[in-house]
């Protein structure tokens, strides 16, 4: 009696693992149904301007022959319009072994101002790093609206420089000017 309940026990799994085993799904494709095309429009080409790198350099409107810049100051140099612009909050720091720069650019000039600046790490007289500053948009020729611009750097160096001296230099080969 003992055997024939088990008997029928495993005959009841077997029979239930057969009539649930898994069927084998596949598509296939029949040839004599097929799906009619639908028309479906060509699209057209878009046209896209490409976006200039390097912004078109004017001169101001507002200066004239006398050398007088937009507030009424005299243009005595070519490193005239620096004095318009100041940086702050200034960070420098160390993200998986990269070092990098953060800060503000503040224009006090009515105008926007173009120009390329560095950022230059010294160890007592020695600069051990340099890095150009550039905006959001990846552009190392700077255009500084009046108000605040975001700038980044990313210094290339092997070393730790987050405490050392460093100085914010503006490329006069390349100009300041609006």
């Amino acid at each position: 009696m003992k055997g024939l309940r088990t008997l029928m026990i495993i005959w009841g799994i077997v029979l239930c693992m057969l009539l649930s085993s898994c069927a084998s799904m596949r598509p296939t494709l029949l040839p004599s149904v097929t799906v009619p095309p639908t028309a479906s429009p060509t699209p057209a080409p878009m046209v896209e301007p490409t976006v200039d790198p390097t912004p078109e350099v004017t001169p101001s409107a507002t200066s004239n022959a006398e050398n007088i810049d937009a507030l009424g100051n005299p243009i005595t140099s070519a490193d005239h319009f620096t004095n318009y612009i100041t940086f702050g909050n200034i960070q420098v720091y160390e993200e998986n072994g990269d070092t990098f720069v953060d800060c503000v650019a503040f224009n006090e000039y009515p105008e926007p101002i173009i120009c390329a600046v560095d950022i230059v790490f010294y160890e007592g007289e020695e600069e051990v790093a340099r890095a150009q500053l550039q905006t959001r948009d990846g552009l190392y020729l700077l255009v500084l609206n009046s108000g605040q611009t975001v700038l980044f750097a990313h210094v290339l160096t092997d070393m730790t420089i987050t405490d050392f001296e460093f100085t914010i230099e503006f490329n006069l080969e390349a100009g300041v000017h609006p």
